[in-house]
């Protein structure tokens, strides 16, 4: 079995029904060649008693190395008994921080988010709010997954808005972005935010 290399793959041509090339280098990593001449690469494992094969991107957009790369953070997730099409599926159905914002916006434009008092916020805070949303916690965090956000806060979601707290939100964020200049006020924000997406979607564990 040859291994995949840039010369393989451009030298494998189109025949009348698709096929595969794999790669004796990195067992289960391959490219799928079809009539048309369109190549994708693809990855292949077992995860218990099944198999699965899972599309990588097609070669010109990805090179052979890239590809290789992908294929072994597949396959080594596969080894782990992790099953990457279910981890995939489960990726693209989650929401992000963004999304959750976005949410949270809509019900508290509808009254539905109440403050420490029991009462709906008023809507100049709302307005405040989504200022902050837009300059600060979108371009920070909006990309991240929000059950990732999420993850470890059981324990001060609740909490009232303390400096303490404070520095426990921007533990949690920093930990999924890097250190992400936040402002008090806006960090205090991501800690009601965090609050929120618990109460309502439940706290992811781990």
């Amino acid at each position: 079995m040859k291994h995949l290399t840039k010369r393989t793959v451009g030298a494998a041509g189109p025949a009348d029904k698709e096929y595969f090339v794999w790669c004796g280098l990195t067992p289960g990593f391959g490219v799928r060649i079809y009539p048309s001449g369109r190549k994708i690469f693809v990855a292949q494992v077992r995860v218990g008693r099944q198999t699965r094969r899972l599309r990588i991107g097609p070669y010109g957009a990805f090179t052979v190395e890239q590809a290789r790369t992908s294929a072994r953070e597949i396959i080594r997730s596969a080894s782990l008994g992790i099953d990457p099409q279910r981890q995939k599926r489960d990726a693209r159905q989650a929401i992000t921080v963004a999304e959750l914002c976005e949410i949270y916006m809509e019900a508290a434009k509808a009254g539905l988010v109440l403050t420490r008092f029991r009462v709906s916020k008023r809507q100049t805070t709302v307005v405040i709010d989504e200022g902050r949303i837009t300059r600060h916690i979108n371009p920070l965090i909006g990309s991240i997954l929000a059950r990732d956000l999420l993850k470890g806060t059981t324990s001060y979601c609740s909490i009232p808005a303390t400096k303490k707290s404070y520095l426990l939100v921007r533990k949690a964020v920093t930990s999924q972005c890097g250190k992400a200049r936040f402002r008090y006020p806006a960090s205090r924000y991501v800690q009601g935010l965090i609050w929120y997406g618990g109460k309502t979607f439940g706290t992811p564990k781990g």
